[in-house]
Protein backbone atom coordinates (compact mmCIF):
# COMPACT_ATOMS: atom_id res chain seq x y z
CA UNK A 1 0.00 0.00 0.00
CA UNK A 2 1.15 3.55 -0.60
CA UNK A 3 1.05 6.48 1.76
CA UNK A 4 1.27 10.16 0.86
CA UNK A 5 3.64 12.41 2.75
CA UNK A 6 0.90 14.31 4.55
CA UNK A 7 -0.36 11.04 6.07
CA UNK A 8 3.06 9.71 7.00
CA UNK A 9 3.27 11.70 10.23
CA UNK A 10 1.20 9.92 12.84
CA UNK A 11 0.29 10.59 16.42
CA UNK A 12 2.35 8.15 18.54
CA UNK A 13 -0.86 6.69 19.96
CA UNK A 14 -2.08 6.05 16.40
CA UNK A 15 1.16 4.55 15.07
CA UNK A 16 -0.02 1.69 12.82
CA UNK A 17 3.26 -0.24 12.94
CA UNK A 18 3.86 -2.19 16.15
CA UNK A 19 7.49 -3.23 15.88
CA UNK A 20 8.47 -3.25 19.55
CA UNK A 21 9.88 -6.83 19.38
CA UNK A 22 11.96 -5.95 16.31
CA UNK A 23 13.22 -2.75 17.94
CA UNK A 24 14.16 -4.76 21.03
CA UNK A 25 16.03 -7.22 18.81
CA UNK A 26 18.03 -4.36 17.25
CA UNK A 27 18.89 -3.15 20.74
CA UNK A 28 19.94 -6.71 21.58
CA UNK A 29 22.54 -6.55 18.78
CA UNK A 30 24.22 -3.67 20.60
CA UNK A 31 24.10 -5.33 23.99
CA UNK A 32 25.70 -8.65 23.01
CA UNK A 33 28.98 -9.07 24.91
CA UNK A 34 30.36 -12.28 23.39
CA UNK A 35 30.50 -13.77 19.90
CA UNK A 36 28.02 -16.43 20.97
CA UNK A 37 25.59 -13.83 22.30
CA UNK A 38 26.09 -11.79 19.13
CA UNK A 39 25.28 -14.76 16.88
CA UNK A 40 22.16 -15.55 18.90
CA UNK A 41 21.05 -11.91 18.87
CA UNK A 42 21.63 -11.74 15.11
CA UNK A 43 19.56 -14.86 14.53
CA UNK A 44 16.69 -13.49 16.63
CA UNK A 45 16.84 -10.15 14.80
CA UNK A 46 16.71 -11.74 11.34
CA UNK A 47 13.92 -14.11 12.40
CA UNK A 48 11.78 -11.18 13.57
CA UNK A 49 12.73 -8.99 10.61
CA UNK A 50 11.49 -11.61 8.13
CA UNK A 51 7.88 -11.26 9.27
CA UNK A 52 7.96 -7.60 10.34
CA UNK A 53 6.26 -4.87 8.31
CA UNK A 54 8.42 -1.82 7.63
CA UNK A 55 7.74 1.62 6.17
CA UNK A 56 9.84 2.02 3.03
CA UNK A 57 10.23 5.33 1.12
CA UNK A 58 9.78 5.35 -2.66
CA UNK A 59 10.72 7.89 -5.31
CA UNK A 60 7.26 7.91 -6.90
CA UNK A 61 3.76 6.82 -5.98
CA UNK A 62 3.19 3.07 -6.31
CA UNK A 63 0.17 2.23 -8.52
CA UNK A 64 -2.44 0.30 -6.55
CA UNK A 65 -5.71 -1.47 -7.23
CA UNK A 66 -8.98 -0.24 -5.65
CA UNK A 67 -8.48 -2.68 -2.76
CA UNK A 68 -5.07 -1.17 -2.00
CA UNK A 69 -2.97 -4.02 -3.38
CA UNK A 70 -0.04 -3.22 -5.65
CA UNK A 71 -1.05 -3.16 -9.30
CA UNK A 72 0.46 -5.84 -11.58
CA UNK A 73 3.71 -4.77 -13.25
CA UNK A 74 3.85 -1.66 -11.07
CA UNK A 75 7.02 0.42 -11.35
CA UNK A 76 8.42 0.69 -7.81
CA UNK A 77 11.44 2.93 -7.26
CA UNK A 78 12.98 2.39 -3.83
CA UNK A 79 15.21 5.12 -2.43
CA UNK A 80 18.91 4.27 -2.05
CA UNK A 81 20.89 5.78 0.85
CA UNK A 82 24.61 5.69 1.68
CA UNK A 83 26.04 5.11 5.16
CA UNK A 84 29.11 6.96 6.51
CA UNK A 85 31.36 4.19 5.16
CA UNK A 86 30.04 4.79 1.63
CA UNK A 87 28.00 1.57 1.48
CA UNK A 88 24.62 1.83 -0.25
CA UNK A 89 21.39 0.42 1.09
CA UNK A 90 17.60 0.72 1.03
CA UNK A 91 16.31 2.46 4.18
CA UNK A 92 13.32 0.92 5.97
CA UNK A 93 11.76 2.17 9.20
CA UNK A 94 10.03 0.45 12.09
CA UNK A 95 7.64 3.40 12.52
CA UNK A 96 6.04 5.83 10.08
CA UNK A 97 6.82 8.76 12.34
CA UNK A 98 10.54 7.96 12.24
CA UNK A 99 10.46 7.74 8.44
CA UNK A 100 8.76 11.15 8.25
CA UNK A 101 11.30 12.70 10.63
CA UNK A 102 14.25 11.25 8.71
CA UNK A 103 12.92 12.27 5.29
CA UNK A 104 10.76 15.38 5.80
CA UNK A 105 10.52 15.99 2.04
CA UNK A 106 9.22 12.50 1.39
CA UNK A 107 6.15 12.31 -0.82
CA UNK A 108 5.61 8.57 -1.18
CA UNK A 109 6.20 5.30 0.61
CA UNK A 110 4.86 1.79 1.04
CA UNK A 111 4.70 -1.09 3.52
CA UNK A 112 6.90 -4.14 2.88
CA UNK A 113 7.87 -7.09 5.04
CA UNK A 114 11.46 -8.03 5.69
CA UNK A 115 10.95 -11.14 3.56
CA UNK A 116 9.67 -9.06 0.65
CA UNK A 117 12.63 -6.70 0.94
CA UNK A 118 14.93 -9.72 1.06
CA UNK A 119 13.46 -11.00 -2.18
CA UNK A 120 13.87 -7.58 -3.82
CA UNK A 121 17.44 -6.89 -2.67
CA UNK A 122 18.90 -10.41 -2.71
CA UNK A 123 21.54 -10.58 -5.41
CA UNK A 124 22.02 -6.80 -5.54
CA UNK A 125 24.92 -4.81 -4.14
CA UNK A 126 22.65 -2.89 -1.78
CA UNK A 127 22.18 -3.57 1.92
CA UNK A 128 18.98 -3.12 3.91
CA UNK A 129 19.15 -0.35 6.51
CA UNK A 130 16.62 -0.90 9.32
CA UNK A 131 16.04 2.15 11.49
CA UNK A 132 14.01 2.55 14.65
CA UNK A 133 13.94 5.11 17.50
CA UNK A 134 17.69 5.80 17.90
CA UNK A 135 18.33 2.31 16.54
CA UNK A 136 20.07 1.17 13.37
CA UNK A 137 20.89 -2.23 11.88
CA UNK A 138 22.25 -3.29 8.52
CA UNK A 139 21.45 -6.53 6.69
CA UNK A 140 23.79 -7.88 4.01
CA UNK A 141 23.01 -9.63 0.69
CA UNK A 142 23.62 -13.16 2.02
CA UNK A 143 21.32 -12.58 5.00
CA UNK A 144 18.68 -11.03 2.73
CA UNK A 145 18.81 -14.03 0.39
CA UNK A 146 18.55 -16.48 3.29
CA UNK A 147 15.60 -14.55 4.75
CA UNK A 148 13.78 -14.62 1.41
CA UNK A 149 14.47 -18.35 0.93
CA UNK A 150 13.20 -19.15 4.43
CA UNK A 151 10.00 -17.20 3.79
CA UNK A 152 9.51 -19.05 0.50
CA UNK A 153 10.00 -22.45 2.14
CA UNK A 154 7.52 -21.53 4.89
CA UNK A 155 4.98 -20.48 2.26
CA UNK A 156 5.44 -23.80 0.45
CA UNK A 157 4.95 -25.71 3.70
CA UNK A 158 1.75 -23.78 4.37
CA UNK A 159 0.47 -24.60 0.89
CA UNK A 160 1.23 -28.29 1.42
CA UNK A 161 -0.52 -28.21 4.80
CA UNK A 162 -3.56 -26.67 3.12
CA UNK A 163 -4.24 -29.99 1.43
CA UNK A 164 -5.86 -31.42 4.56
CA UNK A 165 -7.78 -29.71 7.35
CA UNK A 166 -6.65 -32.01 10.14
CA UNK A 167 -8.07 -29.88 12.95
CA UNK A 168 -11.58 -29.85 11.49
CA UNK A 169 -11.37 -33.55 10.66
CA UNK A 170 -10.42 -34.38 14.25
CA UNK A 171 -13.25 -32.21 15.58
CA UNK A 172 -15.78 -33.87 13.27
CA UNK A 173 -14.51 -37.29 14.34
CA UNK A 174 -15.00 -36.37 17.99
CA UNK A 175 -18.51 -35.10 17.27
CA UNK A 176 -19.32 -38.33 15.44
CA UNK A 177 -18.27 -40.37 18.49
CA UNK A 178 -20.09 -38.18 20.99
CA UNK A 179 -22.50 -35.44 19.94
CA UNK A 180 -22.18 -33.21 22.98
CA UNK A 181 -21.92 -29.45 23.47
CA UNK A 182 -18.13 -29.49 23.93
CA UNK A 183 -17.43 -31.44 20.74
CA UNK A 184 -19.93 -29.37 18.77
CA UNK A 185 -18.24 -26.18 19.96
CA UNK A 186 -14.88 -27.61 18.85
CA UNK A 187 -16.27 -28.20 15.35
CA UNK A 188 -17.61 -24.65 15.17
CA UNK A 189 -14.31 -23.18 16.38
CA UNK A 190 -12.28 -25.26 13.93
CA UNK A 191 -14.59 -24.25 11.11
CA UNK A 192 -14.27 -20.55 11.98
CA UNK A 193 -10.49 -20.53 12.37
CA UNK A 194 -9.41 -23.01 9.68
CA UNK A 195 -10.35 -23.53 6.03
CA UNK A 196 -12.76 -25.73 4.13
CA UNK A 197 -12.90 -26.74 0.49
CA UNK A 198 -16.22 -25.78 -1.10
CA UNK A 199 -17.11 -27.33 -4.50
CA UNK A 200 -18.09 -24.78 -7.15
CA UNK A 201 -20.52 -25.64 -9.94
CA UNK A 202 -19.11 -25.47 -13.46
CA UNK A 203 -20.84 -25.21 -16.83
CA UNK A 204 -21.18 -28.99 -16.95
CA UNK A 205 -23.18 -28.96 -13.70
CA UNK A 206 -26.24 -27.23 -15.12
CA UNK A 207 -28.67 -29.67 -13.45
CA UNK A 208 -27.01 -29.47 -10.01
CA UNK A 209 -28.72 -27.67 -7.16
CA UNK A 210 -26.40 -24.88 -6.07
CA UNK A 211 -26.13 -21.72 -4.02
CA UNK A 212 -25.67 -18.58 -6.10
CA UNK A 213 -23.39 -16.00 -4.54
CA UNK A 214 -23.88 -12.46 -5.78
CA UNK A 215 -21.87 -9.28 -5.29
CA UNK A 216 -24.99 -7.16 -5.80
CA UNK A 217 -26.84 -5.20 -3.15
CA UNK A 218 -28.46 -7.32 -0.38
CA UNK A 219 -31.96 -6.49 -1.60
CA UNK A 220 -31.04 -7.86 -5.03
CA UNK A 221 -29.66 -11.13 -3.65
CA UNK A 222 -32.12 -14.05 -3.75
CA UNK A 223 -32.64 -16.20 -0.68
CA UNK A 224 -30.33 -19.21 -0.64
CA UNK A 225 -30.32 -22.52 1.22
CA UNK A 226 -28.47 -22.42 4.52
CA UNK A 227 -26.75 -25.77 4.11
CA UNK A 228 -23.52 -26.41 2.20
CA UNK A 229 -21.43 -29.53 1.74
CA UNK A 230 -17.86 -28.88 2.95
CA UNK A 231 -14.89 -31.00 1.97
CA UNK A 232 -11.90 -31.20 4.32
CA UNK A 233 -9.55 -32.35 1.55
Amino acid sequence: RTKKADTMQQDPAEEPLKNVPLESAILGLRMALTDEEGAEARHSFLDLLRDSILAVPTMTAVPTNPDGSIAPNADIQLIIATNPEGVSGVPAFTQLGILRAALPQLENGMFLSGAQLGGILAGSEHLLFVDGPDLHAEVGPDELAMMAQTAQMMAQMQQQAAGSNERLEAALSGLHRDDNAENRAAVVQAFLEEFSRIPVAADTDEDAECVVLSTGAPEDTPETPQELELLTE
